[in-house]
C-alpha cells in the first residue's frame, strides 16, 4: 500500500511539474535556438563569473539581440555592464547555497538546485534554510541521483500555477527547501495554492524535464 501511494504522489507531482513547464516552454523558450541559450548560459556562469552575452552569441553562433531578448524574457539577471550573473544558477546571493567543483554558487530556488545537477553533469552540494524554522537543509545531487538529504524528511514547496510574464515572481519565489511536511505545511497555510512534495520526487521531475528538453543541446564550457 506504501508503495502504490508514494507511485500516486510521484505521478501526481510529475503531471503538476509537466503542465507547468509545458507552459513555460511554450511561451518564453518555443524556439530549439532559445532553448539552447537557456542551456548554455548556466554553463557558462558555473565557472563562477559574469558572462558577456556576446560571448554567448558567438559560441551558438546567433546574433546578441537574440541572446539579450531569450534571456530577458526568463528573467536573467544583469550587471551594469549588460553581463548576466544568473538564470536559474546566479552569482547573486540567494537562501539556496550551491556548491559543485570548488565554487560557491547560488540558485533561484530549491527546483533550481535540483536540476543544475543534472543539466551541467557535476555533483553539487545544496543548503538552504528552511523559511518558517531556519534549520538548514542540505542536500548532495549526483546527475544520476540524490545520494544524501538531511534531515531525511525533508520536503520542497511547489506551485500551483505560473505567470509566465513572471516566471521568477510565480515560481521561484515560493518553491523552497522545508525540514519536514509540518513546517512546509505550516507555511503553505499563509500561502494558498502551493504544496510540498519529497525532495527525490522533486529531483526526479526535474531530471525527466532536463532529458526531454535538455538533453541533446551541445554546450561549450569555458574559464574565467
Amino acid at each position: 500500500m506504501v508503495k502504490t501511494n508514494q507511485k500516486k504522489t510521484n505521478s501526481k507531482m510529475q503531471q503538476a511539474f509537466d503542465k507547468i513547464m509545458a507552459n513555460v516552454f511554450e511561451s518564453v523558450i518555443p524556439e530549439l535556438e532559445q532553448r539552447r541559450i537557456v542551456a548554455q548560459t548556466p554553463q557558462l556562469l558555473a565557472n563562477g563569473c559574469p558572462v558577456p552575452p556576446d560571448e554567448i552569441a558567438i559560441q551558438l553562433q546567433v546574433s546578441p539581440d537574440k541572446v539579450i531578448s531569450t534571456l530577458e524574457g526568463f528573467g536573467a539577471e544583469f550587471d551594469k555592464e549588460g553581463n548576466v550573473l544568473g538564470l536559474g544558477l546566479t552569482l547573486v546571493t540567494t537562501p539556496h547555497a550551491y556548491e559543485a567543483n570548488g565554487r560557491k554558487l547560488y540558485t533561484w530556488c530549491a527546483a533550481d538546485a535540483l536540476e543544475f545537477p543534472v543539466m551541467l553533469k557535476h555533483t553539487a552540494h545544496i543548503e538552504s534554510p528552511d523559511p518558517v524554522t531556519g534549520e538548514k537543509v542540505r542536500v548532495n545531487v549526483t546527475p544520476d541521483r540524490v545520494e544524501r538529504v538531511e534531515p531525511e524528511g525533508a520536503v520542497v514547496s511547489w506551485v500551483n500555477n505560473v505567470d509566465v510574464t513572471d516566471i521568477r515572481g510565480s515560481i521561484c519565489k515560493y518553491v523552497h527547501f522545508f525540514s519536514s511536511p509540518e513546517t512546509a505545511s505550516e507555511w503553505i497555510a499563509e500561502h494558498p495554492g502551493k504544496t510540498f512534495y519529497p525532495v527525490n520526487d522533486v529531483y526526479q521531475a526535474m531530471k525527466h524535464m532536463v532529458q526531454n528538453n535538455f538533453s541533446d543541446m551541445e554546450t561549450t564550457k569555458t574559464c574565467c
